[in-house]
């Protein structure tokens, strides 16, 4: 029996997606976040360092101040929300600002400023996202950031060193140099991109192109220890033995999961060294029920593939009452109707979960 209510734990794009298309057609609704619609993609990831991207400016330019384009950046955001808020409504998802947590396999309680209420469903999406990963070893320093926290800085860094050398660490890299900072980036790995093989080629290159403009690579390289001297000043030392005086630090290490205090013990779902176990058709270990769906076959780069569509154009259905998207990773779609999967597809066969954020430096 399909599914008549659906709800979607996590707002972003992969949570927000599912709950738009199952609105469409014909299911009941309802769509919890603690934080802002839009998730890591909009507020604190994809969206933001491209607009600083397309603020980096050559260094005989004039350079936007920081504090300046900081504003721009949340107004545009803001009036985005706004934007996604506003459909939800009209597709009459009901939003809901707190937490939750399974109670079981199809009833969540949720937690808001105004107290606890139970909520059932026919289905439960969990689109939690992920969170970025910082050794404990290290001080929390207010010129110490991360992915989630740089778009908020509030002055632009004279010498900004960047640990990791993944999509995100290049990524800001390239940005704050373009801003006007004075950039060093450090990779333990012996090249760029290492956790992304399809980009093994690229890497020397990007690193060349790094090095032409002014910034400095160090691969196969560690931090061993950051110092603060000062609010706005970090003495690091190196693997190499080259210390460095550092106006910030943006550690860009990979993401996590986040599958704390979702209560998938509630639910029998077994995780298995921090994500939730599947098998090769990506299931959860949970026997009472089939926790299925579609892993799309996007980008890469956390956002929903074509609605209600595979690769090859199938129309992919729900049948479980319980499914798991991972926004951030390589799978990207949920479709919510009633009905078989048609095209080339077996119409009883679960259709494949998608994966929790296997790469380890995936927004």
């Amino acid at each position: 029996m399909s599914p008549k209510s659906l709800i979607v734990i996590g707002a972003g794009p992969g949570g927000y997606a599912a709950a738009l298309e199952a609105a469409q057609r014909g299911l009941a609704v309802t769509l919890i976040d603690a934080q802002e619609m839009g998730g890591t993609c909009l507020n604190r990831g994809c969206i933001p360092s491209k607009f600083f991207l397309a603020h980096a400016k050559p260094a005989a330019e004039a350079f936007t101040p920081i504090v300046q384009l900081v504003h721009e950046k949340d107004t545009v955001l803001a009036t985005l929300r706004q934007r996604m808020e506003q459909a939800a409504k009209s597709a009459s998802v009901r939003r809901i600002t707190g937490t939750a947590a399974l109670v079981s396999a199809q009833e969540v309680e949720v937690t808001t400023a105004q107290g606890k209420e139970r909520l059932k469903a026919d289905a439960i999406v969990l689109a939690t996202g992920s969170s970025p990963i910082v050794p404990a070893s290290f001080p929390r320093h207010p010129a110490v950031f991360t992915s989630d926290t740089i778009f908020a800085i509030d002055y632009l860094p004279a010498h900004l060193v960047v640990v990791g050398g993944g999509y995100i660490g290049c990524e800001l890299a390239c940005a704050f140099q373009g801003l006007g900072s004075k950039v060093t980036l450090i990779e333990k790995e012996k090249s760029l991109l290492a956790t992304q093989p399809e980009f093994l080629a690229a890497a020397p290159v990007l690193q060349r192109s790094f090095e032409k403009r002014g910034m400095t690579v160090w691969t196969g390289t560690e931090v061993k220890t950051v110092v603060p001297a000062d609010s706005k000043k970090l003495l690091v030392t190196c693997s190499n033995d080259e210390p460095i005086e550092a106006n910030a630090l943006l550690f860009a290490l990979g993401r996590r999961p986040n599958v704390q205090g979702l209560g998938l013990e509630a639910a029998g779902v077994v995780l298995q060294n921090g994500r939730i176990q599947i098998n090769e058709l990506m299931q959860t270990s949970v026997p009472s029920a089939s926790f299925s769906a579609y892993r799309g076959q996007g980008s890469g780069n956390g956002h929903p593939a074509s609605p209600g569509r595979n690769s090859r154009g199938n129309e992919l259905r729900l049948h479980s009452p319980l499914y798991l998207c991972a926004t951030g990773s390589r799978g990207h779609r949920l479709i919510g109707s009633a009905g078989a999967v048609s095209g080339t597809q077996d119409a009883h066969r679960p259709l494949p979960l998608c994966r929790q954020l296997q790469s380890p430096d995936r927004r």
